[in-house]
């Protein structure tokens, strides 16, 4: 990554420790952003309404970790964090949904999630298609003086 990174704060929402540290190390170390982490939907819920991210990365099923049927999978978490955004007036933020299953949306993404993706996909990948998204919209923030952008 360049040096003139933007500044960029990522939430990662996934039951797997070791998918969770591993987009960490990457979205922190090698990126430089600031990484908040949340084992299911009902953490991930308290961590974006705290933190309020620029960027969550969600893992499609959330397995036995979750405490809510409400919140029980990426699709009904991104959808929980939309209504979030309405209710407080905030701009939208990035919200990428990663999945073992991604073929399965091909041709019906969900209106929550502005991307999924294979948890095959490569963490540079992603990570570059994210700094170019979110950059983008830094960018057009500025030119049109949006103090809200996350």
């Amino acid at each position: 990554m360049s040096e003139d990174r933007q500044e960029c704060t990522v939430l990662v929402v996934d039951d797997d420790d070791v998918q969770r540290r591993l987009l960490r190390r990457w979205f922190q170390d090698i990126a430089g952003w600031r990484v908040i982490e949340a084992p299911h939907g009902d953490a991930g819920l308290l961590m974006y309404a705290e933190h309020r991210p620029h960027v969550v990365v969600t893992d499609f099923d959330f397995g036995l970790y979750t405490s809510s049927a409400e919140l029980r999978d990426g699709v009904t978490f991104s959808s929980a964090v939309r209504k979030y955004e309405t209710q407080v007036g905030s701009t939208c933020s990035l919200i990428v949904l990663r999945t073992a299953l991604a073929e399965n949306f091909c041709n019906d993404k969900p209106v929550s999630v502005n991307v999924v993706v294979s948890n095959d996909q490569s963490v540079r990948s992603l990570l570059e298609y994210i700094a170019g998204v979110h950059a983008s919209r830094e960018q057009k923030a500025y030119e049109h003086g949006d103090p809200s952008t996350p």
